[in-house]
């Protein structure tokens, strides 16, 4: 019985043993062969078909340490199509590759180099044992040679404000172990290089897999494409456990990093002949402004522009006290009292029979009376634009007799009832305002979107900062670019306040009724605060739609940033010729559309800046320059229509072709006008010569240069015509002009580029410049702002010498 069972048993095992023998064979599978290694150490060797051999490295590691192997293998027989195969495992999990690895299809990679993810510390008193298995195969069919070291990497962990350089690749990425000090909540990860290879600097959480290779370094974490420069500040908060891992890799190609890339041939052989070369970077961790430092930096813009506050109040209040206590004013009007007409007789009645006459003899005495035009005063039917009349009696229905003289005064132009023009110009702040909120609500949706995605995919190439001046807070990346633009808004409200004083003052003399009405209604320069108001209300919007652009400045919303800068560009040029034309002044319908249509052509500029577009503009800039000059030098009074073209001609020929003391009938304007389109055609050439890149700012600049140019012939006429200017609206205008000139020299000082990539735009990244927190860029929103401060209030005080002078000898220019 016993015999039988050791019978059957030994059956069994020997059926066992041949049918192991025989799969044995038909896989082709060899003998396991196993090594003990060494670190440090070169092992050579090969393996093929089917072969596999595992090297086996085991390492005690200190308590409370982390400390990583870096592997390093390469196989010159190896291809595509029988690749060494590397498989590595350890206690946490298995890390695998191929040589030679492909990278982006144009790059085959038979040396590689890579640093295996570390386990997490273990709490222990003693040294912890670590086993690392290291095995290769191939299935070619004969054999592959390789070459294997392993190495422990040397300062793993990176320390706190310590500065190392590295060695990388495309197939030789490296990373590094940082963990916050308990005393740091914020730093800045530094990363430079001489080499502009297109590289990517990316931070991610201390665990298991890291993703360093090319394919997948974007796939967690926080990360930034670079050429020479990046520098990413990260929170602990980031990081809950305040651990992460700080990887380098290189990028193949450079598209992602100039947009462009060479022609690379396809992989046509079993590797290419040249692989891209090792760049070497240095990393350094600091940490950034303290908690103090920052509170500081913030509180210090706030106290800035709190006072221009008190200096504002001061001196108001040294104003008041000193027509207090010399009664200045008592005195004007006791001198001008007897100057006055009769009651019952206005200065706009003994203007309307005067049509401007400069001085006391010309105005009868005997009271106003009725003139009618000779017929051969009044412009032939086929040049008057009848459409534009306006609804007024008798004389000023004839506007074409009293607006083309050849010496107008005030008077002549603000014939119009004033309460009817206050509430024109109100339409501008009123219809500003609807705008704004408009505007501003889609824009802050937009920009806040930006910054959430930026956040959560930690992709830092949405955004265009100024890496290595940044200031997080909250859900801003760059508070301190936000914030830098409280100038605008806090200066914008003051102005408001301003002008307030000054309106409410005008209402009350109007109010008053008797000599201080008829001072207030018929001498100085006509009083209406609508424009005042828009541009205070466009300097705080400027302030917002700046910060707004600011929160993730980028290629889709540059024209958040400049829009208002138009806005106000022009509400100051309108404002300057309201002054002495009130009547004539563009209402705000027809202003705004005019506006919209610069800053459509501004995105236009942008997006489709090719050479076609340019001559378009140039075209269109220079027509609307001639219309322009037609409107002005006629003060409206031309009809544009099929015949404006031969009336054009007439002129010409029997005006100035024939003539021979050939001189403008109009002369102030002719040189305004002739020096501006000087000045606006040389602008526009240039601009289809060299088609600059920049064209937002090209068409701020052509707003700036002829607002410049309006104020410089304003303030030089207005000495020419023998008006005095005080001495504090000379010292404001000596301070803007110093005060620009430093904004417009830190504004040229860019440290960003949307106009580039990410990472050409982060080579020109700059460290902060004031505070620890500011950047130069903050510094042009500070100056920007105190400079347009300054010249709003240039204009609300040029013409204050002109308060106790008639209109009627106030002259129009």
């Amino acid at each position: 019985m016993a015999d039988w069972r050791w019978s059957l048993l030994a059956s069994v095992l020997g059926t066992t043993l041949v049918l192991l023998t025989t799969s044995a064979s038909e896989t082709g599978t060899q003998p396991l062969s196993a090594v003990s290694a060494n670190f440090s150490v070169t092992y050579n060797g090969t393996v093929g078909a089917g072969e596999e051999v595992t090297y086996t490295f085991t390492y005690q590691e200190p308590p409370n340490t982390t400390e990583a192997v870096r592997l390093h293998v390469s196989s010159p027989d190896a291809t595509e199509s029988y690749p060494l195969l590397v498989v590595v495992r350890q206690e946490d999990g298995i890390l695998s590759w191929q040589v030679p690895l492909r990278v982006e299809d144009y790059y085959l990679f038979n040396d590689i180099e890579r640093t295996l993810c570390p386990a997490e510390v273990e709490e222990s008193p003693t040294d912890v044992i670590k086993t690392v298995y290291v095995q290769l195969s191939s299935s070619a069919p004969t054999n592959v040679s390789y070459s294997l070291m392993a190495t422990k990497v040397v300062d793993f962990d990176f320390r706190y404000n310590d500065t190392m350089g590295i060695e990388v690749s495309p197939a030789e990425p490296q990373y590094f172990f940082f963990e916050f000090p308990d005393n740091v909540d914020t730093v800045v990860v530094k990363a430079t290089s001489v080499n502009s290879k297109c590289s990517v600097l990316s931070l991610q959480r201390a665990k298991c897999p890291v993703y360093d290779l090319d394919s997948n370094i974007e796939f967690s974490g926080i990360f930034q494409t670079f050429t020479t420069s990046a520098a990413i500040t990260v929170q602990k908060e980031n990081f809950p456990d305040g651990k992460f891992y700080l990887v380098v890799g290189v990028k193949p190609i450079e598209f992602e990093c100039t947009g462009k890339a060479e022609v690379i041939q396809p992989i046509t052989g079993s590797k290419m002949e040249s692989a891209p070369a090792m760049k070497e970077v240095t990393l350094h961790v600091e940490e950034t402004l303290t908690e103090a430092g920052f509170v500081t930096a913030v509180l210090a813009a706030l106290a800035i522009f709190g006072l221009f506050y008190v200096v504002s109040g001061l001196v108001i209040l040294g104003t008041w006290f000193r027509d207090k206590t010399n009664g200045n004013l008592d005195r004007e009007m006791d001198s001008i009292e007897d100057a006055f007409p009769p009651e019952n007789k206005s200065l706009t009645d003994i203007g309307k029979s005067s049509y401007g006459a400069t001085g006391d003899d010309e105005i009868p005495r005997d009271g106003p009376h009725e003139t009618t035009p000779k017929e051969s005063d009044v412009p032939r039917k086929d040049s008057m634009d009848i459409s534009s009349y306006d609804t007024l009696d008798d004389i000023d229905t004839e506007k074409e007799i009293y607006r083309t003289k050849r010496v107008l005064y005030v008077a002549d132009l603000s014939r119009k009832e004033d309460k009817r023009l206050s509430k024109k110009f109100r339409l501008y702040n009123r219809n500003l305002i609807t705008i704004a909120v408009f505007y501003a609500l889609p824009v802050m949706q937009l920009v806040f979107t930006y910054q959430i995605v930026m956040n959560r995919t930690g992709d830092q190439d949405l955004c265009y900062y100024n890496f290595l001046c940044i200031h997080p807070y909250g859900v801003l990346s760059a508070f301190n670019n936000v914030w830098s633009n409280v100038g605008f808004v806090m200066l914008g409200i003051l102005l408001m306040l301003l002008i307030y004083r000054r309106d409410r003052a005008h209402k009350k003399k109007v109010e008053a009724g008797g000599i201080h009405a008829k001072l207030a209604l018929e001498y100085g320069l006509p009083k209406h605060f609508g424009l005042y108001y828009a541009m205070a209300l466009a300097l705080v919007m400027e302030g917002i739609m700046s910060a707004c652009y600011h929160v993730c400045p980028n290629y889709s919303n540059f024209q958040f940033d400049t829009s208002f800068m138009y806005i106000i560009g022009g509400l100051g040029m309108l404002k300057l010729y309201q002054k002495r034309h009130p009547d004539v002044n563009p209402n705000a319908y027809a202003a705004y559309m005019f506006f919209a249509g610069v800053i459509f052509m501004a995105v236009i500029g942008v997006v489709y800046g090719t050479t076609a577009f340019w001559i378009v503009f140039t075209v269109v800039y220079i027509l609307a320059t001639l219309f322009l000059n037609m409107e002005l030098y006629y003060m409206g009074r031309w009809s544009f229509d099929l015949t404006v073209f031969k009336r054009a001609y007439v002129v010409m020929r029997t005006d100035y072709l024939q003539c021979r003391d050939c001189r403008p009938t109009y002369m102030s304007r002719f040189v305004l006008l002739a020096i501006g389109n000087l000045v606006n055609w040389a602008i526009a050439l240039a601009g289809a010569a060299f088609q600059f890149q920049d064209f937002a700012s090209f068409l701020l600049g052509i707003v700036i240069a002829n607002l410049l140019i309006y104020l410089t012939f304003y303030i030089t006429m207005k000495v020419v015509s023998g008006e005095r200017i005080n001495l504090l609206t000379c010292l404001l205008i000596a301070l803007s002009a110093t005060v620009w000139a430093a904004a417009l020299y830190f504004f040229f000082e860019a440290n960003t580029s949307w106009q580039k990539m990410p990472a050409e735009s982060r080579a020109e990244n700059r460290p902060c410049v004031l505070l620890g927190f500011y950047d130069t860029h903050d510094i042009w929103h500070f100056l920007s702002a105190v400079s347009l401060f300054c010249s709003f209030i240039v204009l609300l005080v040029l013409d204050d010498d002109l308060d106790y002078v008639r209109r009627d000898q106030i002259a129009v220019f």
